[in-house]
């Protein structure tokens, strides 16, 4: 899987799992969803998919993922103004995240396309 598409089916899939659990569950606007989806996109690519995974596995990569997915929406959500329950919206949002993470890394190997 060549890298734009890889980047693209993670933001896909990371965009309509913030989409339910953040906008149907915790009221977040869709720009909102859309900018933390972006931005933990790009950040969980380059960290999580291009540099951990190639040099550990995918239940490590996965790990990481799951801490840089909650901070970054804990974080992000803070300072967009949603503070009535962050921590948990951020926490099953990272869970969710996670386990499209663990099956895009399944992917990733399985297309021989880990680049480190």
């Amino acid at each position: 899987m060549p890298r734009s598409t890889a980047l693209f089916v993670k933001f896909i899939s990371v965009l309509s799992v913030l989409a339910i659990i953040l906008a149907l569950f915790y009221a977040h606007s869709f720009g909102s969803v859309l900018s933390i989806s972006i931005f933990l996109t790009i950040i969980g690519f380059i960290v999580g998919d291009l540099y951990v995974l190639p040099k550990t596995s995918n239940i490590t990569a996965t790990i990481i993922d799951f801490g840089l997915a909650f901070m970054v929406i804990w974080i992000t959500s803070r300072a967009a103004g949603y503070q009535g329950k962050a921590v948990e919206a951020s926490f099953f949002s990272a869970i969710a995240v996670s386990i499209v993470e663990y099956l895009f890394h399944k992917a990733l190997l399985r297309s021989k396309q880990v680049i480190g």
